[in-house]
């Protein structure tokens, strides 16, 4: 069996990711230039960016967290970074985001 290339393995976890979340990705995975395809990943809470790399290394840019949350922000949607390093599997929010689902998960 051939051995996925790392854009299709990307594209395997975002499918993935997008199941566990109960919805389908987004076509093209957001590369649409049409406002409500933006993302990878969206829910009824949260506009998501899915990143995975084999590696034990991401490089988490201020552009990418920019651009997830103009996009999110325009679709009064919550902006995630998804991100899979070595298959760990983590979620970046903003901190007020992070903030405000804290203290309702605590009450």
């Amino acid at each position: 069996m051939k051995t996925p290339t790392p854009s299709e393995r990307g594209r395997m976890r975002e499918k993935m990711y997008a199941k566990r979340c109960g919805v389908k990705p987004q076509p093209a995975s957001g590369a649409l230039n049409v406002p409500r395809f933006k993302g990878d990943i969206k829910t009824k809470l949260f506009l998501i960016d899915s990143k995975w790399t084999g590696k034990k290394l991401y490089l988490l840019s201020g552009t990418t967290l920019e651009k997830i949350t103009k996009e999110a922000l325009a679709m009064n949607k919550i902006p995630a970074l998804s991100v899979d390093v070595a298959d760990e599997e983590y979620v970046v929010l903003r901190e007020k985001d992070f903030q405000a689902m804290r203290k309702d998960y605590e009450q």
